[in-house]
């Protein structure tokens, strides 16, 4: 993911919002579809 913005340097929380960005993208986690992450939560609270 590549974020341009000229005024970055004058919002910390957009530096901040980026470096996390940054950091989640090096982890490849794996998408998933809305629905797979509704089926998720229902099996989890099905389950508790």
């Amino acid at each position: 993911m590549i974020v341009e913005d000229e005024d970055e340097r004058l919002s910390p929380q957009w530096a901040v919002l980026t470096e996390i960005l940054d950091r989640a993208e090096i982890l490849a986690i794996p998408s998933r579809s809305h629905q797979e992450i509704l089926d998720e939560v229902r099996d989890l609270r099905e389950s508790a």
